[in-house]
């Protein structure tokens, strides 16, 4: 007979305290109240890579811009620049439908297109969409560059004087004529195209889409913590046999394989989905 034993501790290097045994049962209705608020996380977590996608190239703008006031300015340079700028507006591009589709995805198939959660996310994003240029032109701009490649521009650079101190700004220019002749966009983005200038900045237009997806964001995520109580009120209520704070809590099942040999699989405590449900802030 297989000799499992169950126990609810806290880990501080090198070892763990053990604050007591646990059923089999206990274990594993803890351990899948933890993977449900883990998995919870995980689906915020899409938000995040858009976020450190934004990051990295708003810090490669930033970066190349400092190079330039330097004077470092070859043709080789400028290409390599512009591949890798097109790069990260790609990676960035992608994410960003990543997290509308799955999100939009999730609360449809978790709670129903009649949901509160499908409807303020089909709300917030739909009035976003249709007062916006720059969201509406990038959701776009992705599907042109999945079947017609990366869009024809360059890269520029406008100097000017702050305080008799040189700064400069980096543009990456899209060709608009080259993006209608390509490129079904439908209404009302063929005719806005048109109104735009024939060389027109895309760095400042995705500026502006991120701001707007943080708005997005902020009035999504936090929509599906209330939906598991049940999970934060009982983990709460584990959290709170422990008395000694010095570590790291965690629930865990030691499979005895030989006299010197044990399999340990251990769960750690997901503290930020518990303080979203139920309001207790912990460690």
């Amino acid at each position: 007979m297989t000799n499992i034993k169950y126990n609810l501790s806290m880990f501080k290097e090198p070892e763990f305290k053990i604050i007591r045994e646990l059923s089999q049962v206990e274990f594993d209705r803890y351990s899948k109240y933890i993977m449900r608020l883990i998995f919870l996380k995980n689906d915020e977590n899409l938000f995040k890579i858009v976020e450190l996608n934004y990051d990295d190239l708003i810090k490669k703008i930033q970066n190349a811009t400092d190079e330039l006031a330097q004077g470092i300015n070859n043709t080789s340079e400028q290409q390599c620049l512009h591949l890798e700028i097109n790069r990260l507006i790609l990676n960035l591009l992608s994410s960003i439908r990543t997290y509308l589709d799955h999100t939009e995805t999730r609360f449809k198939r978790e709670y129903g297109i009649k949901s509160a959660e499908f409807n303020i996310f089909k709300t917030v994003t739909s009035k976003v969409y249709d007062e916006n240029f720059a969201y509406r032109f990038l959701y776009k701009l992705r599907n042109y560059s999945q079947h017609c490649g990366l869009p024809a521009g360059s890269l520029k650079a406008h100097s000017f004087s702050e305080n008799q101190v040189s700064k400069y700004i980096l543009e990456l220019s899209l060709l608009r004529d080259e993006l209608l002749k390509n490129f079904e966009w439908g209404n009302p983005l063929t005719k806005e195209l048109k109104q735009q200038e024939q060389i027109f900045d895309i760095i400042s237009l995705i500026k502006t889409k991120f701001h707007l997806l943080q708005t997005i964001n902020e009035n999504v995520k936090d929509l599906s913590y209330h939906h598991y109580k049940e999970e934060g009120l009982a983990l709460l209520n584990l959290l709170q046999e422990i008395e000694d704070k010095d570590g790291a809590p965690c629930i865990f099942a030691t499979k005895q394989i030989t006299d010197n040999q044990a399999q340990l699989n251990i769960h750690w405590f997901p503290f930020d989905g518990i303080t979203k449900i139920t309001g207790v802030k912990l460690y």
